[in-house]
């Protein structure tokens, strides 16, 4: 792991903190979040890269964003896009970036479209690339470059890692009077302060793991990171809080350290489920495969977490074992959909406006949706997933029991609430059948 180089390197940071448009509020934190970026990424002691390898590209027309393409080309070893800033949909439903000159309701027009994005990414020489957005529904934006949906349309952007402040379903935040917005804050802040006991470089990774913590305890919406090949090992600065790593033995697996974070009741719930992500992505050894199947099976762990694993399962090892895992779980004799039911449901979950369509006979959506609460939402979906998993009610309200445990009485409640929205059992009947 190293950094990027500092000469060959470009960070190109944009942002739209002002609008000519009086219907897109300013966004004067957005000025800070560039300039502080900048500052820590030329840094000697932090990011070390040349002054000329760092480009501001503050409250620019969207004519402009062709810099962004010219300033991509340059890049030879890394090179990081940052937005910060409004995001407004095009009549087609496409995320799209506000720029000085948008207009909110002609979004066609005078944008930072999601396809010039990709094109200044995948044009660029760059050895690896680092997309950071930090905008309302960013998660989207990922899902219409083309590196998020289902494995048989997947367009991977080739040694990219992308990094989203908030789900497709989410607002981002920006406090007001704050100098910076939420989620650059706290990403600015662990870049000047550091990871202890991380080594000497914070990786992506790493980047990713503490942020999400931070803000998930703040009750923050939790960042959406995705990246190809070994992007997410990329370091961006160095770590002032470094520590003498002691050296793992080399007869210890690092599956068997992942599993243990699984296994961690003291780890946060998103720690321990990220643990999983990374078990499954291991999976193809036999004696791994095996120690996520194991996990699922774990009547100690979490309802939530034993879920993820599951479905995890059905990813990597295949609709056969995700049968056999289902049946571990409590669930209600009138339901017990098969596994093709449930990945149906969980298929869904990509594409909003079908699983509304599928959910809203059955729960009470609209509300929630109009509630624009974070945690709501989360409940929500989480209530569909135990019911699409067909647990039983004691099964779900153990759930909601378990999220008070873990200290998380905000999503325990949201949960709880989702539950009450179930109206009917339709969407079982239909999925049994597929």
């Amino acid at each position: 792991m190293q950094l990027g180089d500092p000469r060959r390197s470009r960070v190109i940071l944009v942002g739209s903190a002002h609008y000519e448009d009086a219907r897109l509020a300013a966004l004067p934190a957005v000025a800070n979040n560039l300039a502080d970026l900048a500052a820590v990424f030329t840094d000697p002691a932090l990011g070390g890269l040349a002054p000329e390898s760092c480009h501001v590209l503050l409250d620019i027309t969207a004519d402009q964003t062709t810099r962004v393409q010219r300033l991509a080309r340059e890049a030879e070893d890394l090179l990081l896009i940052y937005f910060a800033g409004h995001s407004v949909f095009t009549s087609q439903g496409q995320i799209a970036f506000a720029m000085r000159n948008t207009e909110s309701d002609l979004a066609d027009y005078n944008v930072w479209t999601v396809g010039q994005l990709r094109s200044a990414i995948t044009n660029s020489p760059a050895r690896v690339c680092v997309l950071v957005l930090d905008s309302c529904y960013s998660e989207r934006a990922l899902r219409e470059l083309g590196a998020m949906g289902p494995t048989d349309a997947q367009l991977e952007i080739v040694g990219t890692y992308t990094l989203a402040s908030a789900s497709k379903y989410h607002p981002a935040v920006a406090p007001p009077g704050a100098r910076h917005t939420a989620f650059t804050g706290e990403l600015i802040d662990l870049l000047r302060t550091g990871v202890p006991d991380a080594g000497d470089l914070l990786s992506m990774h790493t980047i990713f793991r503490d942020l999400n913590r931070r803000l998930l305890r703040q009750g923050l919406p939790s960042p959406k990171q995705l990246n190809t090949n070994t992007a997410e090992n990329l370091a961006l600065v160095r770590n002032r809080s470094a520590t003498p790593v002691v050296a793992i033995p080399a007869q210890i697996p690092r599956w068997q350290l992942t599993r243990s974070r699984a296994l961690d009741p003291a780890a946060e719930l998103g720690s321990r489920m990220a643990a999983v992500d990374e078990l499954a992505s291991l999976a193809g050894a036999p004696e791994i495969a095996q120690a996520l199947t194991t996990l699922a099976g774990d009547l100690r762990l979490p309802i939530l977490l034993r879920i993820h694993c599951v479905h995890k399962a059905g990813l990597v090892l295949g609709p056969a074992v995700a049968s056999v895992l289902l049946t571990s779980f409590d669930r209600d004799p009138s339901i017990r959909p098969e596994w093709a039911a449930v990945a149906a449901f969980l298929r869904l979950l990509d594409d909003h406006d079908a699983w509304y369509a599928a959910m809203s006979p059955s729960w009470d959506i609209d509300p929630v949706l109009g509630s624009d609460d974070p945690d709501q939402v989360w409940g929500l979906l989480m209530a569909m997933t135990l019911h699409a998993f067909g647990l039983s009610e004691k099964a779900r309200h153990q759930a909601v029991h378990e999220l008070a445990v873990l200290g998380k009485p905000a999503q325990a409640e949201a949960l709880l609430n989702g539950l009450s929205g179930y109206r009917a059992n339709a969407y079982h009947s239909r999925g049994s059948n597929r």
